[in-house]
């Protein structure tokens, strides 16, 4: 999970160059439409540039954007602590929110993630070795023929 972290962050100086939270936060903002809809198991989708605030993992009695928690909470934990804070954990169910005071979070956001880093166009031309292989809904993710191409991720995806 720290690993596609780290290659949302090397996309984003790519795309957006300079530093970290503000790349991030443009990188997340420009793939929205994935990070939420993939990550939120298909209930939420929102539009790149839009704005969706979601309940803040820390603070359970405000509310943050979204693209400042997947960095904030998620990139950061996991990249400078190894670890998510402690009060926020991952949790099978396709869940967002509070549960019996943890914040938990579905792993689909990584896949979500990830998916974004595949749709850039500066990933186009790259490849990664067939014996990667990918799930999503029952089906092969072709990651090789999808890389860099925007429009066919979001069509593979349904968005």
């Amino acid at each position: 999970m720290a690993s596609i972290c780290t290659a949302v962050d090397s996309v984003g100086k790519l795309e957006f160059g300079g530093k970290t939270r503000p790349r991030c936060l443009s990188f997340v903002d420009k793939y929205l439409d994935i990070i939420t809809s993939v990550g939120f198991g298909g209930a939420i989708r929102a539009q790149p540039g839009g704005t969706l605030n979601v309940l803040d993992p820390i603070d359970h009695a405000k509310t943050k954007n979204i693209t400042e928690v997947v960095y904030d909470i998620l990139r950061c934990s996991l990249i400078h602590e190894a670890d998510l804070p402690f009060n926020v954990q991952f949790t099978s169910d396709a869940f967002y929110g509070v549960r019996n005071g943890v914040f938990l979070v579905p792993p689909t956001f990584f896949y979500a993630m990830l998916f974004a880093v595949v749709a850039s166009p500066k990933m186009n031309g790259k490849l990664v070795i067939d014996s990667v292989q990918i799930n999503w809904r029952g089906k092969p993710f072709p990651i090789n023929q999808l890389m860099g191409d925007t429009a066919a991720v979001r069509i593979y995806l349904g968005l």
